[in-house]
Order: structure tokens, then C-alpha cells, then sequence
């Protein structure tokens, strides 16, 4: 476990309604952590709060002058408001955590040639998983050498003191309702498992499909509390997390195995290469996610066993490269 205060006078920026990666990150390195919320669905609102947000934070970052100052960056804005804010303070390293949003949604057009050129501009740039770094150093080769790859923080959650106590198999699809979410697909596949009662989080208001028809054995939760999502996760038998996006490290799949939780994910290089035998593998149609999940349930006591394991050795090596990352840092002088 790293010491608290290990980065301290420094912050971490999230321009997000939540982002678990970014708090947990803020706090094992003791920075800091500041997130500035986004405003409605409709292009006005939401680019409203992209200028509030590039505001509040150049502004910060100029008052307070951080020495290292970590940006969550799904698009550039983020991270070229702290650049700014170092530039006018003429203190501060400015280090951006990409979201794989950064280089394959925002990646095209003038977002695609800001993020280029900022990125040239940070001697450190932490993506999520080595696919990531494989595939921009083949992009942008010139910061092939400032990727440090360092997978998200695995949370220590408290242990729930309400879970559910019927006898039936539960299963919870860790959803968000967006697009790279075979929901819909996974919603057929389970119509005929009477054996087990699955709930699907997330806001259902999003789904571009008829749910009414879907109630027999399925429950939308909608929102949740953090202190409800974590009580439905722990009161879980096993939990689904599925993407159609590769390049993917999937914000469930840790908390699944955080939470010691027997899991079946979305077949991808990506996530193959980080659970390994810690989980069960599935394609992202209707008959694959069916057999994987009759596949898990007779095997739920071994695959506890692995992802225990699992979860030990991803606590090592988390924090060894997290204290390689500290050892990079140290080398870099504040800009004056």
C-alpha cells in the first residue's frame, strides 16, 4: 500500500459524474481530488459546463500552483485547462490519465490534433492496460516512451451489513445503459434461466429497447446509492460485465474482484490479458452469454477460489508499479 501524502501538494481533476478509478487513485497517492460535474443531454448544457469546467480548473490550478497535477481525460479540455493553469502559475507537471474515450470517440478531427499535441507536452502519461500502449505507440510514436500503464486501484469496500437472505441464485449485470453494452442481448439470453433472478443496473430510461417485456426474473434497479449498489454487488452470486469495445478495462470487472465475486465478462484480448482464469469468457450474443452463465453456476465455490488468488497478485503488482510511477516522478524538476 502506498503512504498517504505520497504525492502530496498535488491534485487529481475529473470532469465526470463518477469516476471510481479517479478517487481511488487520489487517494492512495494522498492528491487531492476534485471532480466538476457535467449539465443535461443537449450540446448547449454540456458545453456550458465543458467552459465552467476549463474555468474552475485553470483557475485552481493557478491559485494553488500544485506540483503535479493529474487530469482524468476522456476528451483534451481537461487537460489543456491544467496545462494552461501551469503555464500562467509556472508551476506544476501536468500528468493526463486516459480514458479510452481519449483516443478512439475523441480522436478524430480538431480533439484528435489538441490531444496529440498536449500529450507531446506530459512526461508521463498513464493509460489503463498494455493493448493501450501497444496501440498509440504505433500512432503517435513520439510519446510511445511517456506510457506508464497503470490499471485501476482495486477498492477495499466495507462489508455490507444488509444483503438480501432469499435462498435463489442472484446475478447483476453491471450496466450503465451505453452503447458498447450488449443489454439487450443480454436480456434475451437469461428469459429462460428460471434458476436464478438477475438484476441489471444502471438508468433503463437510456435503453433504446422496449423493456417492459422483460420482468418474469429480471429487475431494473435504476440509480443506486453507493451504499445500495454495493449491497446489491456483495448480495450477488456472480456478476456479468459486458463491452463491445476492446482496449477496455472494465470499472465492474474490478469491483467484481474486489469484492471476491465469481464473474463473466465480454471476450476481449484486453480483458483476457488482465483476469486471465479469473473469469468466465463470453461473446456478445444471446447463445454465448446464455452457455456462460449455465456454465458458471455448477462452478461458483472454484472460480471464488481463483479470483481470491487473483485479487492477491493484482494488489502486488498494483502497488509495485504505482511505486515505480512515484520513482518517475521524483526525477522531474517543478517548472519555475
Amino acid at each position: 500500500m502506498i503512504k498517504p501524502n505520497s504525492l502530496n501538494d498535488s491534485v487529481f481533476f475529473a470532469w465526470t459524474r463518477v469516476s471510481r478509478r479517479s478517487e481511488q487513485m487520489a487517494k492512495y497517492f494522498g492528491l487531492s481530488y476534485i471532480r466538476y460535474n457535467r449539465f443535461g443531454q443537449s450540446p448547449i448544457p454540456l458545453l456550458g459546463s465543458l467552459i465552467l469546467n476549463f474555468i474552475k480548473t485553470c483557475l485552481w490550478v493557478v491559485i494553488n500552483r500544485p506540483k503535479y497535477v493529474f487530469t482524468f481525460q476522456a476528451h483534451p479540455f481537461i487537460t489543456i485547462s491544467a496545462i494552461l493553469g501551469t503555464w500562467i502559475a509556472r508551476k506544476g507537471i501536468v500528468i493526463p490519465d486516459l480514458h479510452t474515450a481519449s483516443y478512439t470517440d475523441h480522436f478524430s478531427g480538431i480533439q484528435g490534433a489538441l490531444s496529440k499535441w498536449i500529450w507531446t507536452l506530459c512526461p508521463v502519461i498513464l493509460i489503463h492496460n498494455p493493448e493501450s500502449k501497444e496501440y498509440l505507440s504505433k500512432i503517435i510514436p513520439e510519446i510511445k516512451n511517456n506510457l506508464f500503464v497503470l490499471e485501476d486501484a482495486l477498492p477495499a469496500f466495507p462489508k455490507s451489513n444488509n444483503q438480501f437472505d432469499d435462498s435463489k441464485l442472484k446475478c447483476a449485470l453491471i450496466s450503465r445503459f451505453a452503447d458498447d453494452e450488449p443489454i439487450e442481448k443480454f436480456l434475451n439470453a437469461v428469459l429462460t434461466i428460471d434458476d436464478c433472478h438477475f438484476y441489471v443496473t444502471g438508468n433503463s430510461k437510456k435503453a433504446n429497447f422496449d423493456i417492459s417485456k422483460f420482468s418474469s426474473n429480471i429487475t431494473f434497479t435504476d440509480f443506486l446509492s453507493d451504499e445500495n449498489y454495493l449491497n446489491l454487488l456483495q448480495s450477488t452470486d456472480f456478476l456479468v460485465i459486458l463491452t463491445t469495445r476492446e482496449l477496455t478495462l472494465l470499472s465492474g470487472g474490478y469491483e467484481s474482484l474486489a469484492l471476491k465475486k465469481p464473474m463473466i465478462v465480454s471476450d476481449t484480448r484486453t480483458l483476457r490479458e488482465y483476469f486471465g482464469d479469473g473469469a468466465i469468457y463470453t461473446l456478445n450474443n444471446e447463445k454465448s452469454i446464455s452457455n456462460s452463465i449455465r456454465a458458471i453456476i455448477p462452478k461458483l465455490d472454484f472460480q471464488k477460489t481463483v479470483i481470491s488468488n487473483l485479487l492477491e497478485d493484482k494488489k502486488k503488482d498494483w502497488n509495485s508499479k504505482a511505486k515505480k510511477l512515484l520513482q518517475i516522478l521524483s526525477q522531474f524538476t517543478e517548472i519555475n
